[in-house]
């Protein structure tokens, strides 16, 4: 069986977009040194500006507002108007770069994103049928009503392709606040339960 979450048959551009603002991030760090980092000091200012951008790619205005809202840090009543952090949302960005290098190397964040930015089917196939038209398995299709970055009709196209073809396929679109990263931040809001529901039945 096979099971695809929030996917698209193709990198639209304002994904493109938001990964070359990563990708500039990381450039502009001197110590970068053209992915010449190994033996010196890690690019941690650029790998940290490119961790924001990567959660503004996950996370949806509603999600920073149901998260964070306009809460002040330390429940204070009234805002000091300083440059530094005074909201939750702000200090949660301003953790996200403090964590910059933990886990993630920059010159293989280069190479996933650029993967990600010529990701094609039907350019690689000339057309989804022909990229999907040897798979023999059943399939679950599982999209997000709010998930921006590969809404719904861009599962609605596979599931098409995958129906002119035979293909057992269930196609389920869910309500989240969680956007594009629901499959992590809400995955007990149904999510689970239908993977379950799917891999323990029988066709």
């Amino acid at each position: 069986k096979a099971i695809i979450i929030s996917a698209t048959p193709s990198t639209n551009a304002y994904s493109m977009a938001l990964w070359e603002t990563l990708r500039q991030a990381i450039y502009f760090d001197p110590n970068f040194n053209n992915g010449n980092y190994y033996n010196s000091s890690y690019p941690t200012k650029g790998i940290g500006f490119g961790r924001l951008v990567g959660v503004l790619l996950w996370m949806s205005k509603s999600v920073f507002d149901k998260k964070f809202g306009l809460k002040l840090i330390n429940n204070s009543n009234k805002p000091e108007y300083k440059l530094d952090p005074e909201f939750e949302a702000q200090r949660f960005m301003h953790n996200i770069l403090g964590n910059a290098n933990i886990g993630i190397d920059p010159n293989s964040l280069l190479y996933l994103t650029k993967a990600i930015d010529y990701f094609n089917i039907e350019r690689d196939y000339g057309s989804l049928t022909n990229a999907f038209k040897k798979v023999k398995t059943e399939a679950l299709l599982v999209s997000y009503d709010n998930d921006w970055r590969y809404p719904v009709e861009e599962m609605e196209k596979i599931s098409k392709a995958f129906y002119k073809l035979g293909i057992p396929v269930k196609c389920r679109n869910l309500h989240t606040s969680f956007g594009h990263g629901a499959f992590i931040y809400d995955f007990m809001n149904g999510t689970n339960k239908l993977i379950n529901e799917f891999l323990n039945t029988q066709q």
